[in-house]
């Protein structure tokens, strides 16, 4: 595009100079054109009469084709939503009928669209290319027409047949009818329409082109152009768009021809589409005349025309380059190209520098863009100077996009900090409520799933052991490192090291070079120790339960620490309630054990006893063996004085005339003391009567004489004040340090409770017997058992009764019905929560679903009645089949010992 021009100096006064030498010699040659232009405007007004008159004539004969053609298929639409009307069960073969009746001289045009609303179908009924009348699914059955031909809502519609053809679609919709919906319509042949308005016209002389909404010609009487799109033809896009905008006739080029065209609009009979009619321009006398005159003329022009080349190329040549250049770059076009090379020194010059330097500027300016555009943000760009105001906006937007990409970046990372931690809590929260029972399971799995989540290398958690209260101190109850479970046993005392002193102080510590010495766990493979470790208080609520502890070779983030520090209070969370489960089960079986401890309080007092006795001998033989072992002694003393203080059995030590030398403080309530310490240098004679203390006496002496033992002797004891108590005794002789016997010692139990227990419950088996013995001696028969059965334990003064698998009362004594105020038969297939409220009466349910399932269980119990009144009850409950319905149940007997407990504590006061 470059033009360079190798002359100087040659100045725009002396260009304009030669340019007017030029006008006047042309002046002929204008003469000669009007002359010219004005032959060629008769010949144009003739030929555009003609078109106008042409395009009229087409417009009525379409407009009273869709007229007829409208009523046809109105009354045709009426006929049939008749036919319809009349019956829901109208076939093909009737409407096939009817539209042969109907079609008379449009047997090939006519068609019917009858669409089925609750069946969802349309079928189409119509005459096939040869005549025949057909049905179609939605369109016609030989494809001549498609179903968006058909089911257009339009009623004139420009349509293309399958062999592109050109038809005219004139359709009515009927009433709908027994929920069918009629579309009667008629495809007018274009062709025949065009042919019939123009069969007077010659094909050289008038173009007929009928062009559809989409540029195709689907009628003409030229037949090279008949299905083709204009677009496709040299200069027709131009054509139907200038013809369009115009809306009468113009001159235009063609095919390669000049034609006078005129556009009629198929809008004016409501259908798409439009006709092109063409004139062509050369055909006319005066057109010859015309170019006779124009060569006469050339002849002057030839002289002119030289002078006009040097003036357009040192004039108007340059002016056109910048022209073009300008023009590129006002549409945004801009490359070094369109740079003007020109050598001189004028006007012209001075604009060809300021647009070489303009398009300078704008290729930087879009070389710059176009970085930025690609995410360049570091390219470099300098503006021309302080006024250049797209150069200094240009380099304020790439501050902007930098800043805003930081902030993307900046709010990226931290959403996805931010997701990283909120899947981490989710994640620790189920680990947690997994291991809430077991407080080292749980840490493992923890410092484990932690460990991996922030990517270190190694951790540990500390436990507070607090079991001692004046000992507490910090105990490591799971360790991971390298992957793997370290069994590691530490204990760290409070404020000692980092982890006592994070405990002490309740503040997390970050430590970015460790020690060479600190860590104990090595990875055995020759890496390098972590250098990065943090230590986390297990705190909730100011309460520190111990310390996380992590280490890595990457130094952790803020998040990861603030999301190691909420985790740690997750932790001591769950240690807090462990802790409390823990203590809830020990007490919890505390409570059993010392229930159980009831019924083995008897082989408790002998192995107590065998107990004492092991340790006296091993005090006896350690004095013979070592002198020097008095403080073994005075520390088996403690144990012993331990013993006395706080059993709550009778244990008393005697000497050669059985006064006592030593008690338990337990003895001191039962001779109404304020010590045990009074009891000393005392003997039964003080406290006893005469009979029971001479005894006793006798007892002892005896066993001072002959070194005899008295195991578990049951007495029956009297005392002054009237009292009575069965008491379970074991009486051994005292051996000195020299092998002699020096005295007695013993163990009393007070077990008048259990005694009267015995007595009652054998005067009831007694009774029982009694009862059994009767029944068969009166009846054999298993009637009569079964109600002597009934009467037996209906008079028995315990409460019996029987429960099924889900707790519903199956069997009841007297004394049960009696207690609920109810009748034997009424209390059947009730439950204990018919009767209490529902937490108590499903404790009590859990509990004897484990006797059904286990084994018989004894218990003691109180029992507050609706008068106020207190009892306490013995219950005993086995496991019982229940053969009546082939189910494991529950027997229950329950006593009143109410008495044995109040003359109890009568004695105890």
């Amino acid at each position: 595009m470059r033009v360079k021009f190798d002359y100087v100096n040659f100045s725009l006064k002396k260009k304009i100079t030669n340019a007017v030498v030029v006008a006047s010699v042309l002046f002929m040659m204008v003469i000669g054109g009007l002359l010219h232009f004005q032959m060629r405007k008769v010949l144009y007004n003739s030929e555009t009469k003609r078109l106008e008159a042409q395009a009229t004539a087409f417009e009525s004969a379409t407009q009273r084709s869709i007229a007829s053609s409208a009523q046809v298929a109105k009354i045709a639409s009426a006929s049939l939503d008749n036919l319809l009307g009349s019956s829901a069960s109208v076939g093909d073969t009737a409407i096939l009928k009817w539209l042969k009746g109907v079609a008379g001289d449009n047997a090939k045009n006519i068609y019917a669209a009858v669409t089925d609303a609750g069946a969802g179908t349309t079928k189409v009924y119509h005459f096939t290319a040869s005549g025949e009348p057909a049905v179609g699914a939605g369109a016609f059955s030989d494809s001549r027409f498609a179903a968006a031909d058909v089911s257009s809502d339009k009623e004139v519609a420009l349509v293309t047949s399958a062999d592109k053809q050109a038809f005219l679609k004139v359709a009515t919709k009927g009433t709908p009818s027994n929920g069918k919906t009629v579309v009667v319509g008629l495809m007018l042949p274009l062709k025949e329409l065009v042919a019939l308005v123009n069969k007077n016209v010659e094909a050289d002389t008038l173009s007929v082109l009928l062009v559809n909404g989409s540029g195709d010609v689907v009628s003409t009487n030229v037949e090279k152009y008949q299905g083709k799109k204009l677009s496709s033809l040299a200069d027709g896009e131009q054509l139907l768009a200038a013809a369009q905008h115009s809306g009468k006739a113009e001159r235009a080029s063609f095919d390669g021809d000049a034609y006078i065209a005129n556009y009629l609009p198929l809008s004016k009979v409501n259908a798409d589409g439009g006709i092109l009619f063409l004139s062509p321009r050369s055909g006319s006398p005066l057109g010859l005349l015309a170019t006779i005159l124009l060569v006469v003329m050339g002849v002057w022009t030839i002289l002119a025309a030289i002078l006009l080349k040097v003036f357009c190329v040192r004039i108007l040549s340059p002016l056109e380059q910048l022209t073009n250049s300008l023009k590129e770059i006002a549409q945004g076009r801009v490359s070094e190209d369109l740079k003007v090379e020109y050598l001189l020194n004028d006007e012209i010059g001075a604009i060809s520098a300021s647009v070489n330097g303009l398009v300078a500027n704008l290729t930087e300016t879009a070389r710059f863009a176009k970085e930025i555009g690609e995410g360049n943000l570091a390219c470099s760009y300098e503006p021309r100077g302080t006024d250049d105001k797209l150069g200094i906006a240009l380099v304020g937007m790439q501050g902007s996009l930098t800043k805003a990409k930081e902030l993307e970046v900046a709010q990226k990372e931290a959403n996805q900090k931010s997701h990283w931690s909120n899947e981490g809590a989710a994640k620790f929260a189920e680990i947690l409520r997994n291991n809430h029972d077991n407080l080292k399971e749980m840490s493992f799995n923890v410092i484990k799933n932690l460990v991996k989540y922030v990517g270190a290398i190694q951790g540990g958690v500390f436990v507070l052991n607090d079991d001692v209260e004046d000992d507490q101190f910090l105990e490591m109850s799971a360790c991971f490192a390298y992957d793997r479970r370290k069994m590691h046993q530490k204990r760290v005392e409070i404020g000692e090291g980092l982890v006592g002193r994070c405990f002490f102080e309740k503040q997390s510590i970050l430590l970015k070079e460790i020690p060479d010495d600190y860590l104990e766990i090595t990875s055995g493979l020759g890496q390098k120790n972590p250098e990065n470790l943090i230590l986390v208080p297990l705190k909730i609520n100011d309460t520190i339960n111990g310390v996380l502890e992590i280490a890595s070779f990457n130094e952790l983030e803020e998040y990861q620490i603030q999301f190691i520090e909420k985790v740690a209070e997750s932790i001591s969370s769950t240690i807090t309630s462990v802790r409390v489960n823990e203590r809830t089960s020990a007490l919890l079986e505390r409570s059993q054990q010392q229930a159980e401890m009831m019924a083995a309080q008897e082989e408790e007092m002998r192995q107590n006893l065998e107990e004492l006795q092991a340790t006296q001998e091993e005090l006896e033989k350690r004095a013979r063996e070592n002198e020097q072992m008095t403080g073994d002694l005075e520390k088996e003393k403690y144990l012993l004085d331990a013993l006395l203080t706080n059993i709550p059995d009778y244990i008393y030590f005697k000497d050669e005339q059985s006064r006592f030398i030593r008690v338990s403080e337990s003895m001191a309530p039962l001779f109404n003391t304020s010590n045990g310490s009074d009891l000393i240098g005392k003997s039964d004679f003080d406290f006893h009567a005469a009979e029971h203390a001479n005894s006793a006496f006798q007892e002892e002496m005896e066993i001072i004489r002959t070194g005899k033992r008295i195991l578990n002797q049951v007495d029956h004891e009297v005392w002054e004040d009237g009292r009575e108590q069965w008491v379970s005794t074991t009486k051994m002789p005292l051996v000195g340090t020299d092998g002699r016997i020096v005295g007695t010692f013993g163990i009393s139990k007070v077990i008048t409770d259990i005694k009267m227990m015995e007595l009652e419950m054998k005067h009831q088996n007694e009774a029982m017997k009694e009862h059994l013995d009767n029944m068969e001696k009166t009846s054999a028969d298993a009637e009569n058992v079964k109600l002597m059965y009934n009467k037996i334990i209906n008079n028995l003064p315990l409460k019996v009764f029987v429960k099924d698998h889900s707790g519903k009362l199956v069997v009841v004594n007297s004394a049960v019905a009696k207690a609920h105020g109810l009748k034997p038969d009424e209390l059947i297939g009730k439950s204990d929560f018919d009767f209490y409220n529902h937490d108590e009466a499903m404790k009590v349910y859990q509990a004897e679903l484990e006797v059904m399932e286990g084994e018989a269980k004894t218990y003691v119990h109180e029992e507050h009645t609706d008068s106020g009144e207190t009892k306490m009850l013995k219950t005993t409950k086995m496991p019982f089949y229940i053969d009546t319905i082939k189910e494991k149940g529950l027997l229950g007997v329950q006593l009143d010992v109410s008495e044995f407990s109040n003359i109890r504590i009568e004695e105890q006061k």
